[in-house]
């Protein structure tokens, strides 16, 4: 304001008081501008001051040859009005009245003083967690309007952006447009928060905004679930005899995902008829399961190999592909002193030698425990000589057998096995003894006899 340009003057060859007297801007005046003279001393003859004159009316009366100015009222806007055209006109002081007219031209030139403005105080996009880098999230604008360099807009995350922030995303410079760099988790971090500036290229005066991106991940199906026994080792346990819905083991199953992703549901895949699985609870991200037997388990005949079942437990989610977990435990199912030690027969016979020496191995008895561990450790024990069991079940003689003294010897054997409670069984057992031929068919070695002579042969 008060800045002011020189006009040149209007020319009349008329006399000075037929010559130019008065100028004028011709309506529509705009308020931003008015006329002045700058009277010197040359103009005036008053030696070497100086005065201006203006008009506020826009009409200016020539008092001499001074210079004449436009000269600036009100401050301009350029993004308001960029250009002025007036008409200036010159009258002469002659009667009739002459005047002539000229178009004067104001272009206002650019301040750099205008912010780049966004469409958006706050942006809002979404992505899938699964998006690829390079994926396009959105297109930001700002505008400015500044003119050339003051007005062109170039776009940047700023430096103090949190290290994550910059390493997952990117904004083109000259397009706005953001874009994925990195890869998303939905299970890691939800949403983000993007700083986005927008600056001019005003040089030294140069003027920025910002503006808030907030991206939320649009959670995918990408996490399986996760089963996990309430066990301190890889091996479940439980004792034969038991009722049914005995439990086994509590068991918990997660899953990272959200919604319906991270809804799931387990079953068995084997041995329904020994085991069953109750659900607790269920929300999105977790589930609690029981694994319970579904009858008594015996285990000898529901665990032949090694005394364990491997049960399979398969837990899929119900997102859509679904994804599926299986764990297979083995669940030892533990003995109890259940099975009487039985021998192979109710009666064995042996046939022994006479001439056996004592110490020597005579037979075996044969006996069966289903049991295991100490419930299958056997003792064994004969009631009568001429024999002793060891724990293996083998017969030795301890004295020397006479077929002709005692040609059968029938006694009973037992079997004790080592469990709580001990458990026993007997089985008859008898010893033939074999001779040997140590005794002749004759009593003296001559006989005598008396034949009549006559007697027939």
């Amino acid at each position: 304001v008060g800045d002011y340009r020189t006009i040149p003057a209007a020319q009349d060859p008329d006399s000075r008081r037929n010559s130019v007297q008065r100028y004028e801007i011709l309506p529509p005046k705009p308020a931003e501008f008015d006329l002045e003279l700058h009277e010197t001393a040359s103009s005036t003859g008053a030696g070497s001051s100086s005065a201006a004159v203006a008009a506020s009316s826009g009409s200016l009366e020539v008092g001499g040859a001074a210079p004449l100015r436009l000269y600036l009222r009100h401050r301009l806007d350029r993004e308001s009005r960029d250009i002025y055209r007036m008409q200036i006109a010159a009258f002469d002081g002659g009667f009739p009245t002459l005047n002539g007219t000229v178009w004067l031209v104001v272009r206002v030139a650019d301040e750099n003083d205008e912010r780049p403005t966004f469409e958006k105080q706050q942006y809002e996009a979404s992505v899938e967690e699964s998006a690829s880098p390079g994926t396009e999230i959105l297109r930001l604008k700002a505008t400015d309007r500044d003119a050339g360099p003051n007005g062109q807009v170039v776009y940047s995350i700023p430096a103090f952006a949190p290290a994550r922030i910059r390493s997952l995303f990117s904004v083109d410079s000259d397009t706005g447009i953001l874009r994925l760099v990195g890869s998303l988790d939905f299970e890691r971090q939800r949403e983000y928060r993007v700083t986005v500036v927008a600056q001019d290229l005003g040089g030294g005066s140069a003027r920025q905004s910002d503006t808030q991106v907030l991206i939320c991940l649009i959670d995918v199906n990408d996490e399986k679930p996760v089963i996990v026994l309430n066990s301190e080792t890889d091996r479940l346990s439980v004792a034969e005899n038991e009722p049914a819905k005995k439990t086994v083991t509590l068991m918990t199953v997660t899953d990272s995902d959200s919604g319906v992703n991270g809804q799931v549901d387990c079953s068995l895949t084997n041995h329904l008829d020994k085991f069953s699985l109750e659900q607790l609870s269920s929300k999105s991200g977790s589930a609690h399961y029981n694994l319970v037997t579904a009858r008594s388990l015996d285990r000898e005949t529901d665990s032949p190999t090694a005394g364990s079942i491997q049960l399979t437990v398969r837990c899929v989610d119900l997102g859509h592909p679904q994804n599926t977990a299986e764990l297979t435990v083995p669940v030892d199912v533990l003995d109890r002193n259940d099975n009487v030690p039985m021998f192979a027969m109710a009666a064995y016979h042996f046939r022994v030698n006479e001439r056996t020496q004592p110490g020597t191995a005579v037979f075996a008895l044969t006996v069966e425990d289903r049991d295991e561990g100490k419930n299958s450790r056997l003792t064994f024990w004969l009631n009568a000589r001429p024999c002793s069991a060891s724990d293996s079940g083998q017969a030795t003689l301890i004295q020397r057998l006479d077929r002709e003294r005692q040609d059968r010897h029938k006694f009973v054997a037992g079997v004790r096995d080592q469990g709580e409670p001990s458990l026993s069984s007997t089985a008859t057992v008898i010893v033939l003894v074999e001779g040997d031929n140590n005794h002749g068919p004759f009593v003296r070695d001559r006989f005598h006899f008396r034949v009549m002579e006559d007697a027939v042969v």
